[in-house]
């Protein structure tokens, strides 16, 4: 059980720093910049909360369909999931574009503020949508039992290709200051939902179930 928990604290603890770090690099931008990044966050983490239950609850149902051996149960459940959670970031997007006029004016009453988390909240949008995706994916990879596949591609992924692109497009050539902050990450989780996905896809789900039945045992 160690072996499976280690790497999946790995696959989450891996996406918070990397955000945490980003989250510091802002107030090497400007002091406008710096709450901008807070407020967005903010909302980030707040819209978080919905994928995130949803796919330790989808984890534990396929799970248990892996172990119990239901392939064709199993199957069908991770196309429902997968409808399920396009839609969770679907009605993210809307929610965070529809009011990213309105969102700001909630947590602060300078102007500059407000118009610097309006300008980068589409980009934010669309990181929340891939952020839903990549929670099913580490959903269904933990339901399989893969959790050191997922650590190694969230460590792969956040720290040679997405931390590295938000600070060059933040603070490189580019200079896109806070939106490249973002691009990054939104990129990086895009990248996450596309490896774990191919491999939850194409991966031996009859090897998964024969390594929890000798788990049991």
């Amino acid at each position: 059980m160690v072996r499976l928990a280690l790497p999946g604290v790995m696959m989450t603890f891996c996406e918070w720093l990397a955000f945490d770090i980003l989250s510091f690099s802002a107030a090497y931008l400007s002091n406008v910049h710096l709450a901008g990044q807070s407020v967005l966050m903010t909302v980030c983490v707040l819209m978080y909360h919905i994928p995130f239950p949803v796919s330790i609850a989808a984890t534990t149902r396929f799970g248990n369909l892996i172990g119990y051996g239901a392939l064709s149960a199993a199957r069908t459940a991770a196309l429902t999931y997968t409808i399920v959670f396009i839609g969770i970031g679907i009605l993210d997007i809307t929610l965070m574009v529809s009011l990213k006029n309105y969102i700001p004016i909630l947590f602060s009453k300078d102007p500059e503020v407000h118009a610097k988390v309006a300008e980068v909240m589409p980009v934010v949008a669309a990181a929340q949508f891939f952020d839903a995706t990549t929670a099913l994916c580490n959903g269904l990879v933990r339901g399989l039992g893969r959790q050191f596949v997922g650590g190694f591609i969230n460590l792969g992924v956040y720290y040679i290709f997405a931390v590295p692109l938000a600070l060059f497009l933040a603070f490189g050539p580019p200079h896109l200051s806070l939106a490249g902050l973002w691009i990054g990450p939104c990129s990086g989780l895009a990248a996450i939902t596309l490896f774990e996905g191919s491999y939850v896809k194409w991966s031996n789900w009859q090897r998964a179930i024969d390594d929890a039945r000798e788990r049991e045992e």
